[in-house]
């Protein structure tokens, strides 16, 4: 999963690094572009929220929450890199390490249900 939502994520900015560039760090953004921008994260946000509220593997106790962080997460590396022509890193090593960050963050989060899943039990024990 991760390894397919960081390639996605590089593909929508690698098109032209350059263009990307100037248009995100030195042409001003009226409200309404931002507001675009904002709305078509939230989208991807809630697109993947729900993916991961459905999983039938992943265990996520707060997919809305762990969907903005996985988002910001690929949004701002694939940006600096695009942004820095690929260096230092080239596209497929960006694409490992990230898809690795985050199937660990919600392998991580699966420990964590698991964790308060156990103590739970436990308390229910006593």
């Amino acid at each position: 999963l991760g390894r397919a939502l960081a390639s996605a994520m590089v593909e929508l900015h690698e098109d032209d690094p350059r263009l990307h560039r100037v248009l995100s760090e030195e042409v001003p953004h009226p409200p309404a572009t931002r507001a675009r921008i904002r709305l078509l994260e939230d989208e991807m946000v809630d697109a993947l929220g729900a993916a991961l509220a459905t999983h039938p593997t992943l265990k996520v106790t707060q997919p809305a929450r762990a969907a903005r962080m996985i988002v910001g997460l690929l949004e701002s590396a694939t940006h600096r890199w695009a942004t820095e022509n690929g260096a230092p890193i080239s596209r497929a090593a960006l694409i490992d390490e990230l898809g690795w960050m985050v199937n660990g963050y919600l392998a991580a989060r699966e420990v964590e249900v698991a964790t308060n899943l156990r103590g739970a039990v436990l308390k229910g024990r006593r």
